[in-house]
């Protein structure tokens, strides 16, 4: 399987959302394990999604990239990442495609996301991410990514980027 990972991470690409996600994303914003990890755990409806997702297409301080990868000659949207931007800082969040969860690839999906996201000119940008503390997959995506932990409450976890981690996993 560690092969397979390989391969599939070397046919990673990273795209700008578009209005043609709008449906996508709203499916899997409302998948109940999205639900249960998310920091929101309410179901969104359409129209309510529909506006964030328009605002946040023309918006200058939120970015949202989806992450393809190629299936038996087939692109398939594995997952996306969203950055909203707040001056020199900008917080994470990821959320995987629910048919390809559980395959190892949270960690290439983020990695490449963070990539684009530091290659368009961000590179200087100090990048956080809130976790719930009882989401143990999203906590160790994040250490595994070279986050460290800052913080945290009874409820969430802070992490940053460390400026030194390699964004691509532990070297």
């Amino acid at each position: 399987m560690a092969d397979g990972k390989a391969q599939l991470a070397n046919r990673m690409t990273v795209r700008e959302a578009n209005w043609a996600d709008c449906e996508t994303l709203f499916m899997w914003r409302n998948d109940p394990s999205t639900r249960s990890a998310s920091l929101e755990t309410g179901e969104v409806s359409w129209e309510s999604h529909g506006s964030w997702f328009r605002a946040a297409l023309s918006s200058s301080t939120r970015h949202i990239f989806i992450v393809e990868a190629t299936f038996a000659e087939s692109i398939s949207s594995v997952g996306m990442c969203r950055f909203d931007v707040e001056n020199e800082t900008a917080e994470v969040s990821i959320n995987l495609n629910p048919s390809l969860r559980g395959k190892g690839l949270s960690l290439e999906v983020l990695s490449a996301a963070l990539d684009y996201f530091r290659n368009g000119s961000r590179s200087e940008t100090t990048i956080i991410a809130r976790v719930r503390v009882d989401n143990p997959a999203s906590l160790r995506l994040f250490e595994r990514a070279g986050f460290e932990r800052t913080h945290e409450d009874a409820s969430v976890a802070m992490f940053e980027l460390a400026k030194s981690k390699n964004p691509d996993g532990p070297s």
